[in-house]
């Protein structure tokens, strides 16, 4: 038997009699992803839009299960969109911004996924035609 081993053998045997028992590190550490956070969405800007010849878009934010209000966007217009709605989530959950086309139907521009850990990040939505950005902040509650 090598000394370190030795040592550790004759180390973990004190304790055992003292009555303590040895913890590992990862054991000692509360479950990741078991925190609930709220998601909100600060501001969303319209840096190219979808319909470029209408000069609008109409779009909602989809904050994990949480369906925002519409808001009509011109090219290079920025919205406080802190009022627009909130998500309370476990582990994680995803942001999704969506444009109305032909009267009543979405279609998705981007998404992306969030995890549960006080953050703010800056989101880069875009698809082919639609190019969007937001600024999400995501707090433990």
């Amino acid at each position: 038997m090598n000394r370190t081993h030795l040592r550790t053998s004759l180390a973990v045997t004190a304790l055992v009699g003292l009555g303590v028992t040895p913890v590992s590190a990862a054991a000692a550490q509360p479950a990741r992803g078991a925190e609930t956070c709220t998601l909100r969405l600060l501001t969303t800007k319209a840096v190219d839009l979808q319909h470029d010849v209408k000069g609008t878009d109409e779009v909602r934010a989809q904050l994990g299960n949480t369906t925002s209000r519409t808001r009509t966007y011109t090219v290079g217009q920025r919205r406080n969109t802190l009022s627009d709605g909130r998500e309370t989530f476990t582990g994680s959950t995803q942001v999704s911004l969506q444009v109305e086309v032909l009267g009543g139907v979405w279609l998705p521009i981007d998404t992306r996924g969030i995890r549960c850990e006080d953050q703010t990040r800056d989101l880069v939505l875009s698809s082919n035609d639609a190019r969007y950005k937001a600024r999400a902040v995501v707090e433990v509650i």
